[in-house]
């Protein structure tokens, strides 16, 4: 322990030499968070964590961005013209969805729909109770991963179908689409039947074709043996 220094104390308790205390590595807290913003700003999908990160915390994490970026989405949908009106129903096509916000699922206007889940995704990611550590999740933490991703999905999809001008700006600036869909597919979240963005409006790596479906996998491949050298 440092010298307890007294008032009236010489200047010389002050600079006495201290003896070295070992300082125990604190661990990285945000170390997921960091590692998933820069390889989103480098343009890429990464579905599956680098070494030494939790695959869960991973997904908790890829989750946590989708809703801050949805958030815009459903601003320019708003403005594009997805009012209750309009889309007086949650739907992709001829799917239609119940708001699972409420203590009973009901009928809600695509708008709210998206506001509702997001709200709701949110309050969750961010609970303390549900995830107390940045660094572990629990098998009930990551239980809630499969149902998330469907219904924020679906705020995706409906934009792909019904507000293509909103949808394909975004995608192109975010790729929150593409992330999802290569980070649905590497950890089983959602099955092929529930991607119904075609692929084709998918940006950069999951993009046009069979080109991007290949690219998307190479990149799960090379993130599968980077986890496996771990």
């Amino acid at each position: 322990m440092p010298p307890v220094v007294l008032p009236g104390a010489s200047a010389a308790a002050f600079s006495s030499p201290q003896s070295p205390h070992a300082i125990a590595p604190s661990p990285v807290f945000f170390a997921a968070q960091e590692a998933l913003l820069a390889a989103v700003a480098a343009g890429r999908l990464a579905p599956l964590p680098p070494p030494a990160v939790d695959a869960a915390v991973w997904q908790l994490e890829h989750l946590r961005l989708l809703v801050a970026h949805l958030n815009v989405l459903v601003g320019r949908r708003a403005a594009a013209g997805c009012t209750p009106t309009s889309c007086a129903v949650m739907a992709t096509g001829d799917v239609q969805y119940l708001c699972a916000s409420h203590p009973s699922p009901r009928e809600c206007c695509a708008l709210d729909y998206a506001v509702h889940t997001l709200d709701a995704s949110s309050a969750l990611l961010n609970s303390s109770t549900a995830y107390p550590s940045r660094l572990s999740v629990s098998p009930a933490g990551a239980a809630h991963f499969s149902p998330l991703s469907r219904r924020l999905y679906r705020v995706l999809s409906h934009a792909a179908r019904h507000h293509a001008a909103a949808f394909a700006p975004f995608e192109a600036e975010t790729r929150c689409a593409g992330r999802l869909t290569a980070l649905a597919r590497a950890h089983g979240l959602l099955t092929e039947e529930q991607l119904l963005i075609p692929h084709a409006e998918l940006a950069g790596d999951a993009g046009v074709g069979e080109g991007g479906r290949q690219a998307a996998a190479a990149e799960a491949s090379a993130g599968r043996g980077e986890s496996s050298a771990s």
